[in-house]
């Protein structure tokens, strides 16, 4: 093969090469971005309750949420949190968070567990229990 073919075959290896390497971390991307998603969505609604946003609350809550769920929306105070665990499938997951919040002039911390569910391709928040 002559020096020009050398060069064609370094071009098209090299192209293929930028390519590959840019699938791999758009799939990257991508797979961190889905697997925070459920821990991203408790963010927003403890942020959305904090800042009194009923309307993203109700975005952030499924359908069939429990009783819990609406109270810590309506008669509670969000002061502060932190995301302490999350465990995802691939239709429901369980976020874990210490909240400090205020019901009624009283201030507490809890663990809570979120669970959340995948509607039209949405986590949304359907439940939370106190953990021990």
């Amino acid at each position: 093969m002559n020096r020009k073919g050398w060069i064609i075959v370094g071009a098209v290896a090299s192209f293929l090469l930028v390519l590959c390497c840019a699938c791999a971390v758009a799939g990257w991307a991508w797979w961190s971005g889905t697997r925070d998603a459920p821990a991203a969505t408790v963010e927003q609604y403890l942020t959305a309750i904090r800042d009194d946003d009923t309307a993203r609350v109700r975005e952030l809550t499924c359908h069939r949420a429990g009783v819990a769920t609406r109270l810590m929306a309506d008669w509670t105070d969000v002061v502060d949190w932190e995301i302490i665990g999350d465990e995802s499938y691939e239709r429901s997951a369980e976020v874990t968070a210490r909240v400090t919040y205020t019901i009624m002039g009283i201030t507490d911390s809890q663990r809570m567990v979120f669970t959340l569910l995948k509607e039209d391709d949405q986590w949304v928040v359907c439940g939370l229990t106190a953990a021990r």
